[in-house]
């Protein structure tokens, strides 16, 4: 391709990404002209590109490729404009998921194809303090040179790197250092009424802001969770911790202006202070004047949701514009937390019917959250950014299969396979009935012991209305009918029939070749893995209450070796993403859990043998009465 009269600024993006999209190999003339609607049109000669900002010809040359080449040269043209100011998303790099530095880069040319303009780069003590040496210690933390040259790449492509920190609560990996200890609160949360907390609070806001050069930057203060019962308790006494968030805040956005920086924070505490049930998704919500009061006007506030009360949105929306006047900047989150593989599922339905609301109420600010923990592999977001780019640009996401898989170059099908790794869906009702507060059943199933397994009534006999009883008091708890009608819907499920019928789908995958292939790979011995376990467990103790030998010694000499088989070949495919896509830091955590997983079931083959050849008479752990696991309370995990 080559470009007429292209501004200098977007010659770095047509460039970098020019090489990504193989435009080399399209021998046409492409004139850029200015417009506030993005345009890509072909006539059959010549094409044409019109917009008006940069991460809008980052989507345009993506656009114009794509056209060009499902068209096979013949003539096209395709408008759009833009909903929101801000498409951002806000990348978390502090739980064990560090990006190198390339591949910060390559998630920035995705984000930027998709027409994303800003990235909310959440790095907790992910930066150097040089005053404060561990501060990220041991953490994978970046330096002020690589975050620099991050930004650089990110600003030749249109998009604004914002640091999100924590300010108040959030940081415990730091607080756990004998070099913290002048300024706790608690173990997770600053000490609020204390100078030295607002020294280090400014330390935090200039290291973290040096590298980039947005203007803006988000103070965190979420979730602070016994703010004003631990340290500023024994030194003052009680206060409200409504009126100490109150000030925290007032001093840190001094700083921040100080600094010639416009802080952003969560404003989940503010709603929750003004619900009776201190919930941040109350509808009932009333906000006092003394809660508008509360609220700074320099600090824009954030309302984050990522499903938990679908259609809730206009009326808490109208609550946070109560809060000061203005439309919050929208955060919803891609469902890949605590999880291996995202439920694009439970994400596809939370975004559509989010974005649309914030359509309809004004928001001209949209994130969405990718929080990756250690066991995520981090891609496996990206089909729900690109939703979030198809519903920024257009009204609905139609069109996302073929953006989605000529972007990146995976399967769509694939991503939205892997979110039965969470739920089980086998049909459209059950996919249409998808639930935040139904999700993460497989991670728990992943995560437990096969001989001391809390989950084990729950797999034999499987029952959806279960996983909805973790949440009284702070949402809502369903009832007994609505419990009834969730399980009627999974009736006769058996879970290990499941996770095979979906390794089967995705083993032919496994032969791909090309950047996709480790993930592939990685769901279908992750599904493989988790089909033998199941029926590990729907048939171990019957076997053992029957005295059923042969079942048992089949469990001990095949069934646990090819589940730990399974278990090794996620493993290696998951390493694969660590050594090439991450830092080393954290990596430990994810190795440990295989690990531990492994050995335990190495423990139930020697177990059994024992129990078989008769040098054991009983294997007690069988033999507990076990319950149904409600959703919440200790849990005996592997990790």
């Amino acid at each position: 391709m080559k470009f007429i009269n292209l501004p200098e600024e977007y010659k770095a993006a047509a460039e970098i990404l020019g090489k990504r999209l193989g435009a080399d190999a399209i021998d046409v003339c492409v004139e850029y002209s200015h417009s506030e609607e993005l345009v890509v049109s072909y006539d059959g000669k010549a094409g044409a590109i019109k917009c008006s900002a940069k991460h809008h010809f980052a989507r345009a040359l993506g656009l114009f490729v794509q056209y060009y080449k499902k068209s096979g040269g013949k003539p096209f043209k395709k408008t759009e404009r833009a909903s929101f100011d801000t498409l951002s998303c806000m990348l978390d790099v502090s739980f064990s998921t560090v990006l190198t530095l390339d591949s910060l880069k390559e998630f920035t040319e995705y984000l930027s194809l998709f027409g994303f303009n800003q990235i909310l780069f959440y790095i907790e003590d992910m930066y150097e303090i040089p005053e404060r040496p561990f501060f990220g210690y041991m953490r994978g933390r970046y330096t002020y040179a690589e975050l620099k040259e991050f930004d650089d790449y990110a600003f030749d492509l249109g998009v604004e790197i914002v640091p999100c920190m924590q300010t108040l609560g959030h940081l415990r990996t730091y607080l756990q250092w004998p070099e913290a200890a002048g300024i706790k609160e608690n173990d997770m949360v600053l000490e609020p009424q204390n100078d030295k907390t607002y020294e280090f609070v400014e330390q935090m806001i200039v290291n973290s802001s040096a590298p980039f050069r947005s203007k803006r930057i988000h103070i965190g203060c979420d979730e602070t969770h016994g703010l004003g019962m631990g340290a500023s308790f024994k030194k003052h006494g009680y206060r409200e911790p409504l009126g100490l968030l109150v000030e925290h805040v007032n001093r840190v956005a001094e700083i921040c202006k100080k600094h010639g920086l416009r802080p952003m924070m969560w404003g989940d505490m503010y709603i929750s202070f003004a619900s009776k049930r201190y919930c941040n998704y109350d509808t009932e919500a009333v906000i006092s004047d003394e809660i508008k009061a509360a609220v700074n006007p320099d600090v824009d506030i954030v309302y984050w949701h990522y499903g938990q009360l679908l259609g809730a949105d206009p009326v808490l929306i109208d609550k946070y514009v109560e809060l000061n006047g203005r439309a919050p900047i929208f955060a919803g989150g891609v469902r890949i937390w605590l999880s291996p593989l995202c439920d694009n599922i439970v994400s596809e339905k939370a975004t559509r019917i989010s974005l649309r609301d914030c359509k309809s109420k004004g928001v001209k600010e949209v994130v969405n959250a990718v929080w990756c923990y250690g066991t995520t592999i981090y891609q496996t977001c990206l089909l729900d950014l690109g939703r979030y780019g198809e519903f920024c640009y257009g009204d609905d996401d139609r069109d996302l299969v073929e953006r989605f898989e000529f972007v990146t170059g995976a399967s769509y099908d694939a991503f939205m396979m892997m979110s039965n790794f969470n739920i089980p869906y086998q049909t459209e009702e059950q996919r249409a009935k998808a639930s935040y507060w139904a999700d993460g059943i497989g991670n728990i199933i992943y995560g437990c012991d096969i001989m001391q397994n809390i989950m084990e009534k729950n797999i034999t006999e499987f029952k959806m209305g279960d996983y909805f009883q973790d949440h009284a008091g702070w949402v809502r708890t369903i009832s007994d009918e609505e419990a009834a009608q969730w399980d009627a819907m999974y009736e006769g499920t058996k879970l290990s029939e499941h996770y095979r019928k979906y390794a089967d789908w995705f083993k032919p995958l496994c032969e791909n070749e090309g950047e996709w292939a480790y993930l592939y790979k990685f769901c279908y011995s992750l599904f493989e893995a988790m089909a033998y376990k199941c029926e590990i467990v729907e048939n171990l103790r019957a076997a053992y209450d029957k005295g059923d030998r042969e079942m048992l010694r089949k469990i001990a000499d095949e069934l646990l070796p090819k589940y730990i088989a399974a278990l090794d070949a996620a493993k290696e495919a998951q390493m694969y993403h660590k050594d090439k896509y991450l830092s080393p830091f954290g990596a430990g955590g994810v190795e440990g859990g295989f690990g531990s997983k492994m050995q335990r079931a190495l423990g139930a083959i020697r177990r059994i043998k024992k129990y078989l050849s008769g040098e054991i008479s009983r294997l007690e752990e069988l033999e507990v009465e076990k319950f149904r696991y409600p959703g919440s309370g200790p849990t005996v995990f592997v990790r």
